[in-house]
């Protein structure tokens, strides 16, 4: 799967348009797809609308009166597979860019040498992770492409199934369990007719239900068991 965006965001005017222009040079054949915003709230109104698409959003951590980090971990509300380089010329907070799961950190004067460096490794983990990214239908809603790894659990509510991520984002699309559970990776398992979990998510194990690592607690039906017993032990001896 393609990068369908690259959007970059800082306050500097001058800087944004010789940003633009850089990325431009390096990649023409992206150049169509290479949008810059001068405040937050333009990159979110751009944003909103591209939920379900592989992106690459370079964004100053000193944004105006925002801070970037905190924009970062906002947006992932939004969507979870977008990509976060940061920018800045400062060392101050550093240590908060782990809040976002950052791809990458360029630091001001940018080297171009730097900044292609740091977008050819997001594009190539962006094709690395694209063989396993779920596309999944939600209707009226369109669509939404989903990274297997941020799914803790899906519910089967009658024709309805509810699909839960990570941060706390749901899901709903008109599918079966069991056609969702046929795209999924094999460490997601059925602990009950109505719910697949996944499995690296399991915090504490009993034999009537499982504590996932957010705090849900989803049951185990008999018939379930000793299958999620077996794969509960194995991941812990292989982790």
């Amino acid at each position: 799967m393609k990068c369908d965006f690259i959007a970059i965001c800082d306050d500097n005017e001058k800087l944004l348009h010789s940003l633009k222009e850089d990325i431009i040079a390096l990649y023409p054949n992206y150049s169509s797809i290479v949008f810059s915003f001068s405040d937050y709230p333009s990159l979110q109104s751009f944003l909103e609308n591209k939920k379900s698409t592989n992106g690459i959003i370079l964004i100053d951590i000193m944004l105006g009166n925002a801070n970037g980090i905190d924009c970062a971990v906002a947006l992932s509300s939004i969507s979870s597979v977008w990509k976060y380089i940061f920018m800045t010329g400062y060392t101050d907070y550093l240590s908060d860019v782990f809040k976002a799961t950052p791809s990458g950190l360029l630091y001001k004067p940018i080297d171009k040498d730097h900044l292609k460096s740091s977008i050819d490794k997001v594009l190539k983990q962006i094709e690395n992770e694209s063989s396993s990214l779920i596309n999944i239908n939600l209707g009226k809603a369109g669509n939404v492409v989903l990274d297997p790894t941020k799914i803790t659990y899906i519910e089967s509510d009658k024709r309805i199934i509810e699909i839960h991520l990570n941060n706390r984002e749901v899901y709903k699309s008109y599918m079966k369990l069991d056609e969702i559970c046929s795209r999924l990776p094999n460490y997601f398992i059925a602990c009950h007719k109505s719910f697949v979990i996944n499995s690296l998510t399991i915090d504490k194990y009993s034999g009537n239900d499982l504590t996932l690592n957010d705090g849900t607690v989803i049951p185990i039906s008999r018939s379930h068991k000793q299958k999620v017993k077996e794969l509960f032990f194995n991941n812990i001896f292989n982790n």
